[in-house]
């Protein structure tokens, strides 16, 4: 696992370099920066679904999805985009994603930055990337090119690996997410957006769209449809709060306990929520992302922490049984 101290000197290190002594001030020591303003009203996220008509590009974004499905083997893009910044100078996000269904198989920085005629160096991770963590970067090289308004900051080019469905989660610690302007303090955005991406998942009507993004299927019989529907199995816990789980957004019970994980209080997939899931959390309790204690399946509040709040969640759920 790519750890946070060791990223943390990698992308001083790294920007320094690209950037030059010229451009050190606004990569690593912001209190060299002029003062100014800091920008409000940014926010950064993923796309789904780019080529949604009217389709991404570099400086201009269509519709934002936050579902899309593909089979294992199949590649398809998905955007990290930005909203309404001002001279935008340099970017890095980590993002967590599913191993097991997804990999990231290339990534292209070459978009909003490079809008202005500047050049661009990408310093981000190596791809293909296929261990469930990853830190995308770029930085604007040429002075005066710095690009404002909104666009593409990265297309991810993600590779099916097999069946499930994926968090394109960014970090909510707000050190991961660095937005960084020509000019004044680093950006801190208004709004994150995850998303999250299903491979070999079921299509009842067999119109080529699984059911998870399908506008013709209404999993939970609520009068409305998947697409638009936060909750699709009505258990009080979002579709994308359980793609970051693993636990099934479309079922909220175990169709075959210690194997199907659907309902999130359940830790053990047995059906029922007592003192046994309880118990689940004692390997991980006090730790957070990147942490090797830390399992995403305990951190029911997605806070990226699992503590005693994550326990506290199953309060409404104990002694309970789904069927």
């Amino acid at each position: 696992m790519k750890r946070r101290t060791a990223r943390a000197a990698l992308s001083v290190l790294m920007i320094s370099f690209a950037a030059g002594l010229a451009f050190l001030a606004l990569f690593v020591a912001s209190g060299w920066a002029p003062m100014a303003q800091a920008q409000s009203g940014v926010t950064i996220g993923i796309d789904a679904d780019p080529s949604q008509s009217p389709a991404n590009q570099p400086t201009s974004l269509g519709s934002r999805e936050d579902c899309f499905s593909m089979d294992s083997g199949q590649q398809r893009d998905v955007d990290l985009f930005i909203t309404d910044v001002l001279e935008l100078l340099s970017f890095s996000a980590w993002l967590f994603y599913d191993e097991a269904v997804v990999n990231i198989a290339a990534v292209d920085v070459e978009q909003f930055l490079v809008s202005e005629g500047g050049d661009v160096w990408n310093a981000s991770h190596d791809t293909p990337d296929s261990d469930g963590l990853y830190w995308a970067a770029a930085a604007e090289t040429t002075a005066g090119a710095e690009p404002s308004g909104s666009g593409v900051l990265a297309r991810l080019t993600l590779e099916g690996v097999g069946a499930g469905i994926s968090p394109i989660w960014l970090s909510k610690y707000p050190e991961d997410i660095i937005i960084r302007p020509s000019s004044g303090p680093d950006i801190v955005p208004d709004a994150r957006y995850h998303a999250r991406i299903g491979v070999d998942q079921v299509d009842s009507d067999a119109d080529t769209l699984a059911d998870m993004c399908d506008p013709d299927v209404d999993s939970d019989g609520d009068l409305i449809a998947n697409p638009d529907d936060a909750d699709d199995d009505d258990d009080n816990f979002s579709d994308l709060r359980e793609a970051f789980l693993g636990t099934d957004p479309l079922d909220d019970c175990p169709n075959v306990v210690g194997e199907h994980d659907a309902w999130p209080p359940d830790t053990n997939a047995d059906t029922y929520c007592n003192v046994m899931d309880v118990l689940q959390f004692k390997p991980h309790i006090i730790s957070q992302f990147m942490d090797p204690e830390y399992d995403r399946r305990f951190d029911l509040n997605a806070d990226q922490k699992i503590n005693i709040m994550d326990v506290l969640s199953l309060k409404p759920y104990i002694m309970t049984q789904c069927s």
